[in-house]
């Protein structure tokens, strides 16, 4: 046997334990049960198969109008006592919108729409409000609700120019009006 027959069959076989010692990984992590969780997680897969059952049934048993609302605004509001999601003066928060029946549900829930010196907080208007705003329409409007429910809550003001077609002119007609806050 010379030298490079020699190589050769080594080589052949070091592939062989490689590819056998591979197959034998890949079957004792396939029969091998689930890990245990990380202290502290918990499951939900259960609690939230059991949570949307009443969800399901009125999507089944309801007529286009149910069918047609998003999830998110069947849901139960468990957020109803919680002081962080204040009301403007007038009382044009969630709760006073959905009882006039206007639940757009383009606001992400959790922060008040008006700010204590009475600027629009962009992170928690509507379409409708921003549609008020000095240069904004109703397809800009809806272009800021789109970008903050895609890229997130602005974390300054000047991340409004991040939707397109609100460029440093637009945004220093508004910026009197409007605020970013958490």
């Amino acid at each position: 046997m010379n030298n490079a027959q020699w190589w050769r069959e080594k080589r052949s076989w070091a592939v062989a334990l490689t590819a056998a010692a591979g197959a034998v990984l890949l079957i004792i992590g396939l029969l091998r049960p689930e890990a245990d969780e990380p202290q502290g997680w918990k499951r939900l897969d259960a609690a939230l198969e059991e949570a949307l059952i009443p969800v399901q049934q009125e999507m089944a048993g309801a007529g286009n109008e149910q069918g047609s609302k998003k999830i998110s605004e069947r849901l139960p509001d468990e957020r109803k006592d919680d002081p962080g999601n204040a009301t403007d003066a007038a009382g044009g928060g969630k709760a006073a919108s959905a009882a006039a029946g206007g639940g757009s549900g383009d606001r992400p829930a959790g922060g008040p729409v008006w700010s204590g010196d009475g600027r629009l907080n962009i992170n928690y208007a509507t379409a409708e409000q921003l549609d008020e705003l000095p240069g904004i329409g109703p397809a800009k409007a809806k272009a800021i609700v789109a970008d903050r429910e895609r890229n997130g809550l602005f974390q300054s003001v000047d991340d409004m120019q991040r939707v397109k077609g609100v460029g440093p002119k637009m945004l220093e007609k508004m910026r009197s009006a409007i605020v970013a806050e958490p």
